[in-house]
């Protein structure tokens, strides 16, 4: 046998002796078994303990939106309640002082001598008379000044007339004739009967059951609008 073939023999059998055997592989099948069993185990674990806490989740958060519900409910019978309110004390404002006429137009810091003359000179008709004179002519030339005369309303009436304006320009512009109502309201003739604008829901079917074409206007019974600093 040539030496190179003897010494490659004795390498072999100084390494079989070192090689795993049947058994070495079984152990280390049973311990990597055992292993992953473990691992297995503590991953359902943690699954089951995710599981448990998503559940508590769930269930906070369907207690959650029923709150929600609730307070989206509460906001909303508020506002209705704010909203009734607001006509309501808008109305008796009106009504106090609904005897009152306001005059814009007379200069200030003159001597407060003259000014109950100069209403005698202004207020020489029973209050409808002039205001249905003051509609008609617009204003008065009194002492080199302009003097314009309105019905004495509230603040959040004027507001809300001001806010309503497009819609009473395109009433003008077609001829269509309307009024106002107390507590607040803007009613137009539509052959024998009116119809009545009381709330911004409706000014849709308003403008729609006139021909009129859709416009926009701010919710003069919103919050925001209440707050907003007046104009005269």
């Amino acid at each position: 046998m040539p030496e190179q073939q003897l010494q490659l023999d004795g390498e072999w059998r100084a390494i079989l002796p070192n090689l795993l055997t049947k058994a070495d592989f079984e152990a280390l099948s049973d311990r990597l078994g055992h292993v992953v069993r473990e691992e297995v185990a503590q991953l359902r674990a943690d699954l089951l303990n995710v599981e448990a806490r998503m559940s508590v989740a769930e269930a906070e958060t369907r207690e959650l939106c029923t709150d929600l519900e609730h307070t989206n409910t509460a906001v909303t019978t508020q506002e209705a309640d704010i909203a009734h309110l607001t006509t309501w004390v808008d109305d008796l404002d009106n009504r106090g002082c609904r005897m009152n006429l306001r005059v814009c137009g007379v200069r200030e810091g003159g001597p407060a001598e003259n000014i109950p003359e100069l209403l005698r000179q202004i207020f020489s008709q029973l209050k409808e008379e002039i205001l249905r004179t003051a509609r008609r002519i617009g204003t008065i030339r009194l002492e080199e000044q302009t003097i314009a005369i309105y019905q004495d309303l509230s603040r959040y009436t004027l507001q809300a007339r001001r806010a309503l304006r497009p819609i009473t320009t395109l009433l003008q512009h077609t001829c269509i004739q309307y009024r106002w109502g107390y507590p607040f309201s803007l009613s137009a003739r539509d052959g024998p009967d009116y119809l009545t604008i009381r709330k911004p829901d409706d000014v849709p079917v308003f403008m729609r059951t006139l021909g009129l074409p859709p416009v926009t206007v701010p919710n003069w019974l919103a919050r925001s609008f209440l707050l907003q600093p007046y104009r005269p």
